[in-house]
């Protein structure tokens, strides 16, 4: 999957949510850029149970944790997406113009 097809679904969902929703797009970007948070933190739960820094009873099967811990990732990734497009970001070009930042930076 590339950038355009991730824009695309991001778009296609955001229409399915406003659809669903009686919440107005203001209140939608608020809700979406909160779930990038509530995303975040699951992946970050995952990883902290895959390093082993959960208690013991969150800790599970370790093929468990990895798989979740990607779904988690896919999850924010899409979120994301959607937030960027209900806010008119056009992604892709964001994207090469920080990977370009990056590719400068002296380490």
């Amino acid at each position: 999957m590339n950038v355009k097809e991730l824009e695309e679904f991001a778009e296609w969902e955001n229409k399915r949510v406003e659809k669903a929703s009686s919440k107005s797009n203001e209140d939608l970007i608020d809700s979406q850029a909160l779930k990038i948070a509530e995303e975040y933190g699951e992946f970050v739960n995952e990883f902290l149970k895959l390093r082993a820094w959960q208690r013991k009873d969150k800790i599970k099967d370790i093929e468990i944790t990895k798989k979740e811990m990607r779904e988690e990732l896919a999850d924010l990734i899409l979120v994301t997406f959607m937030v960027g497009k209900r806010l008119g970001i056009d992604i892709e070009s964001e994207l090469k113009n920080k990977i370009n930042k990056v590719k400068n930076r002296i380490y």
